[in-house]
């Protein structure tokens, strides 16, 4: 009895860990949709007042409700990453608790994977960013415990047909998400983007979203028999076609249209003529698009998929019902065809809303020969920086820290390389970049082997869909960024998971009669299970570790805020809680260490500011913000020359992207040739033409820091002898930023030579009110007001500069 009890419990404690596991991947799976309809409630109005910060509730509950209340649905925040994250090392802790035995020729896929973990570790402890570069790894143990515990747990399952329960789940969870696509078409994307912080706003997620989904969508609806249900699917299947062409990527379009092909395909037919009308509807679909993609035009598609259909709809004489697979096919695509003569419409039409968005779908992505120069680029930097680091390569989430010393053009400034493939070049080396090649070409072969043990043809097809959805989005990865919204790599793993793992029908993994399995408890203690339990408890120890980096991300998220509310004590709190949550993240040095450096220091905080200032960059040596701070540091404490050295090897790293280094290594000079040449050469590698290319919120950042540059320019020619030319400097100055207070000192101060105080005094106001305990900014004001006679307002000023 004793026995029996201990061993039913065993069983009961079993079952209950795996569907905890389950239900964590299951949480994995909903993130994005569930997270993309609260940012459209909050953008809607209600709830709204949810996602205030709140700088003095810190309990873990209220941080987990600040994050999903405040996060992207893709993951690609710190704050969402750690979520998505923590669940997926959470899932694998308790999957491994209990004993299993691998399914069926995973043991080579297994090796495989724990050697390209091992050398991505490697590469991550070896880097200059070893803080940023484990997470790096941490994201992608996360994706192989996704693909993992789901495939192992749908092998065990004892449904007799398990995609037929799982799938509905997976449309219903697209079905969420489109509500949020059709939003960000009909509102323009900035008024959605100003008001919440939703990846799917942007194309690059929307697209890589939607594609592991459509293949599903498809074959559900050629299976289906039933009228009304086939309604239903075709309406879903149209509006997450549609949602692919107004993303606006060609790249996503064609593999759109490839995996239209490819399930079409697929469906049971009697004889070899059909597959082979499929293959020649595929190429000529294949060459429309390739037309199509050199006019730059991705949303005329759309008559391309019409003429598809109706090629499909004549020529696959080889389908067991070709009237309803042909049928169904193209009321699809002439559904689309209206569908997108509507949008093209209301985007003619004065809605500013449809306008903008018809201007993105044109213009982001893939939709411009500059996108793909730009990517070229990328890719060519990528190559350069994996043949300099060929063995480990920089760490993961390095690439940015070495694109900068190749970056070609001004304007394709990147934190990605634009393609997975080359990002593990570059960032893990030709090993694991080998290794990885080998995984997926076994896991291709293993998906081979499921799909011809299957015996039903509707499983099959959706076994099918599943991992054509899969290799959508991985082929989507090699042109873009996808792969860095966390989301959808943990999504491709869970639908990888179900494809793979999922046995043919009446076949359970492992086998019922298996009597190893039954003679011995699932809790006995033995080698295998005892490996399990360690590696458990490294999990758990992940887990913590990335619980206190996130907290530590949403206090200094905080601590942002606060600073911009003025609450600037506040903020310095919330650092120092930061750092001690997570004392490797380099950056929050450097954020408390400016705060500090705000006020005027005493000596203990002089040397408060020089230890984080050292801290920042034995942290992340690779930045050239962290050098430059410690180069501020050291200027203050020691002399403009002691910090010379280190704003010298912030340009090094980064000679491209901020004129602010150049005005840090102007100002370590004293006024002479040295700092014009470097203030010149700063001019020089930030040609306006170049500017007006980059993105809006990247252009103003460097025309203010620009701005600086022109104005400490103007102060190298005599204000009378050179008026002219100081006058042109000013004036430039001012145009890049209007609130430049070099700009408008020095501009007031040649009217004020010139004999014009009535053009000098607003000038003089706006520099006095920007700041009134600078004593020059007092003497022009008060020079103005002489000039010009004002005596009640000469009155009125102090007698010199508060505190002096």
């Amino acid at each position: 009895m004793g026995a029996w009890l201990r061993e039913d419990l065993g069983e009961l404690l079993h079952r209950w860990v795996d569907r905890a596991a389950g239900f964590l991947i299951g949480l994995i799976f909903f993130f994005p949709a569930a997270i993309a309809l609260w940012n459209l409630l909050a953008l809607l109005g209600a709830w709204f007042e949810v996602a205030r910060p709140n700088f003095l509730n810190q309990g873990v509950l209220a941080v987990l409700a600040y994050i999903l209340t405040n996060t992207d649905s893709g993951g690609q925040l710190a704050n969402g990453a750690g979520v998505l994250r923590g669940l997926a090392l959470l899932a694998g802790a308790l999957w491994l608790l209990t004993p299993h035995r691998l399914v069926p020729g995973y043991r080579p896929l297994l090796a495989l994977g724990l050697l390209f973990l091992a050398l991505a570790l490697a590469s991550a402890l070896q880097s200059t960013h070893v803080h940023d570069a484990v997470f790096g790894w941490m994201d992608l143990l996360s994706v192989g415990l996704a693909f993992g515990v789901t495939s192992d747990l749908v092998s065990r399952t004892s449904d007799e047909h398990p995609l037929r329960r799982w799938v509905p789940l997976v449309i219903a969870c697209m079905l969420l998400a489109l509500p949020v696509a059709y939003l960000r078409y009909a509102a323009g994307f900035e008024v959605i983007d100003g008001r919440m912080r939703g990846s799917f706003f942007h194309p690059n997620m929307l697209t890589a979203y939607l594609l592991l989904f459509y293949p599903v969508f498809l074959a559900r609806y050629l299976a289906c028999r039933e009228f009304a249900r086939s309604g239903l699917l075709l309406l879903a299947l149209v509006l997450c076609s549609g949602g692919l062409l107004f993303a606006g990527s060609r790249t996503g379009v064609g593999l759109m249209l490839i995996a239209t092909v490819v399930v079409t395909a697929c469906i049971p037919r009697r004889d070899v003529l059909g597959r082979l009308c499929a293959g020649l509807v595929g190429l000529v679909l294949v060459l429309v698009l390739l037309v199509m993609a050199l006019r730059s035009q991705p949303l005329v598609l759309v008559p391309a998929l019409v003429l598809g259909g109706l090629l499909i709809g004549v020529l696959a004489r080889g389908f067991e019902q070709p009237a309803r697979v042909s049928g169904k096919l193209l009321v699809l695509l002439i559904a689309l065809a209206c569908l997108h003569a509507g949008v093209q419409s209301m985007a003619g039409s004065s809605q500013p809303g449809g306008k903008q968005a018809a201007q993105i779908a044109a213009e982001t992505a893939m939709g411009s020969n500059s996108s793909l120069n730009a990517r070229f680029t990328f890719w060519a930097a990528a190559w350069r920086i994996a043949l300099e680091h060929p063995w480990l390569g920089v760490g993961p989430e390095g690439f940015h820290r070495y694109y900068t010393q190749h970056q070609t053009q001004l304007q394709w400034f990147s934190k990605f390389a634009h393609s997975f493939p080359m990002t593990v070049l570059c960032e893990l080396g030709f090993p694991a970049a080998l290794v990885l090649t080998a995984w997926i070409l076994y896991a291709i072969g293993l998906a081979r082997s499921r799909l011809l043990e299957d015996q039903d043809d509707e499983v099959r097809v959706l076994r099918l869909s599943l991992l054509i959805g899969a290799a959508a989005f991985f082929l989507a990865t090699w042109t873009d960024v996808q792969w860095q919204f966390l989301s959808l790599p943990l999504t491709m793993a869970v639908l990888l998971g179900l494809a793979v793992g999922t046995p043919p029908a009446g076949q359970p993994y492992p086998d019922e009669d298996c009597s190893s399995v039954r003679e011995r408890s699932p809790w006995s203690i033995r080698p295998g299970l005892m490996m399990g339990y360690t590696v458990s408890l490294m999990l758990l120890v992940l887990f913590m570790f990335n619980g206190f980096a996130a907290k530590g991300e949403h206090l200094a998220t905080l601590a942002g805020l606060a600073s911009q509310a003025g609450e600037h004590q506040a903020a310095i709190d919330l650092y120092r809680m930061a750092i001690e949550l997570d004392p490797l993240q380099g950056e929050h040095y450097r954020r408390l260490g400016i705060l500090l450096l705000a006020d005027p220091p005493d000596e203990d905080r002089k040397k408060m500011l020089m230890a984080l200032a050292s801290r920042a960059v034995q942290l992340d040596g690779h930045r050239a913000v962290a050098h430059d701070f410690l180069g501020k540091v050291s200027a203050l404490q020691h002399g403009a020359e002691s910090g010379r050295p280190h704003f010298r090897r912030a340009l090094e790293l980064d000679p491209v992207n901020y004129p602010s280094f150049y005005a840090s290594v102007g100002e370590s000079y004293r006024p002479g040739e040295e700092a014009l040449r470097i203030y010149q050469a700063a001019v020089e590698r930030f040609p306006e033409e170049e500017i007006q290319q980059m993105m809006s919120f990247r252009a103003d950042s460097v025309r203010k820091q620009l701005s600086q540059i022109y104005g400490r320019l103007g102060g190298f020619y005599h204000p009378v002898s050179r008026a002219r030319d100081a006058e042109r400097l000013y004036r430039r100055a001012l145009e890049l930023d209007p609130g430049n207070p070099a700009g408008l000192f020095g501009l007031a101060n040649l009217h004020v030579l010139a004999g014009h105080p009535a053009q000098a005094l607003p000038l003089a106001v706006q520099v006095y009110g920007q700041s009134p305990t600078f004593a020059p900014n007092l003497d022009i004001l008060r020079k103005c007001y002489q000039s010009l006679g004002m005596e009640p307002e000469l009155r009125r000023l102090p007698a010199g500069p508060p505190g002096r």
